[in-house]
């Protein structure tokens, strides 16, 4: 017996899945309103849990500690088909998704797939999956920031502070010389050459506090 619980915002709407969902047979499924949702139970616990809602990415946080709270179980959405929807329900830990105006055949092999450990996923959607992907796959990776050595560290703080080579010898004990030679050294690990470069790129990654 397959036991599922079904979360949602209407109850004729719910009790219009349950009926739906228990006609399939070897189906046992208990409802309840997402605003409302049952207490943790150690006797029943639902193999799935399906989640009817009009607005994924407003309930996405309520989704994620629904998981916790009541279920370490497999999510599955059920909400308008579109894009932005089917995204939120994947960021939000769906493993199915199921437009509203889906066929009845086609809610019953989402859950199949989901209960299998599958993805129970809508074709007509996948382009948006792969639209996401691209997008973020085109993103530039952010940059590791440099290893600095204290003596680095101390130069630098000072350097962004708009202190010269020379005031910043006479305050660590170094000759001028000795500073620029530490500059042209951060310099190097930044991927510079222009120590404005440095004090910029030290000023946008926050390399030092900025007191």
């Amino acid at each position: 017996m397959v036991r599922l619980l079904l979360l949602g915002e209407h109850v004729l709407l719910l009790e219009g899945l349950k009926r739906l969902l228990e006609e399939q047979g070897e189906v046992e499924v208990r409802t309840a309103l997402l605003d409302a949702p049952p207490n943790p139970s150690q006797d029943w616990r639902p193999d799935a849990l399906l989640v009817e809602t009009s607005n994924v990415p407003g309930v996405g946080a309520q989704l994620a500690r629904l998981r916790q709270e009541i279920a370490p179980a497999p999510l599955l959405i059920i909400a308008p088909g579109e894009a932005e929807q089917f995204l939120a329900a994947l960021r939000a830990g769906a493993r199915g998704f199921v437009p509203r105006d889906a066929r009845a055949g086609n809610l019953m092999r989402c859950v199949a797939a989901v209960l299998r450990g599958e993805w129970g996923l809508p074709r007509g959607l996948l382009g948006a999956l792969v639209e996401a992907y691209l997008t973020l796959a085109a993103r530039p990776t952010p940059q590791a920031a440099p290893q600095l050595t204290e003596r680095e560290q101390q130069v630098l703080r000072l350097l962004v502070r708009g202190w010269s080579a020379e005031h910043i010898g006479r305050e660590l004990f170094l000759s001028e010389s000795g500073v620029r030679s530490v500059i042209r050294g951060i310099a190097r690990k930044l991927g510079v050459s222009r120590t404005a470069e440095v004090v910029r790129i030290a000023v946008q990654q926050r390399l030092v506090p900025l007191d």
